[in-house]
């Protein structure tokens, strides 16, 4: 997945990306945080308007359009078959250990929460004591920034 996520890391409109292949899916699916400026710009070339970034993610026209971004960066980036994302799931804020239930309810909430920069796999119910270190062992294979 890591090498998926960085090839479609290259779209303008991606902040941060989490390819996931849930069980029920032939193709995986994204999960990003949008560049905001990007997602405006987009918007805004396609008469799509919005407040913010609140409202953008939840236009259906836009999601469209990021779709076609990201899978055009993926055959760009020499993807073809079932490495082609077939849809794709846009978040207003940066997943963290506290909102990743919340945002993603059906994704594996250890590797998001790893993504976020926050190891959450035994200290759920515990103060952290450096809740942004993370090492770079751990990462492996996990959605990054």
């Amino acid at each position: 997945m890591a090498q998926l996520e960085s090839i479609y890391r290259a779209a303008t409109v991606v902040a941060n990306i989490c390819v996931y292949a849930a069980s029920d899916r032939n193709k995986p699916i994204a999960i990003i945080v949008p560049a905001e400026p990007a997602l405006k710009k987009l918007a805004h070339e396609n008469g799509i308007e919005g407040h913010g970034l609140e409202d953008l993610v939840h236009d259906k026209k836009l999601n469209g359009l990021v779709l076609n971004a990201l899978q055009t960066a993926g055959k760009d980036g020499g993807l073809a078959g079932i490495e082609i994302i077939e849809a794709v799931v846009m978040a207003d804020e940066e997943w963290t250990p506290q909102n990743v239930s919340i945002l993603f309810p059906a994704v594996n909430r250890t590797r998001l929460t790893r993504n976020s920069g926050h190891d959450n796999r035994s200290t759920e119910g515990q103060q952290e004591s450096d809740p942004g270190k993370v090492s770079k062992g751990s990462r492996k294979g996990l959605c990054r920034r």
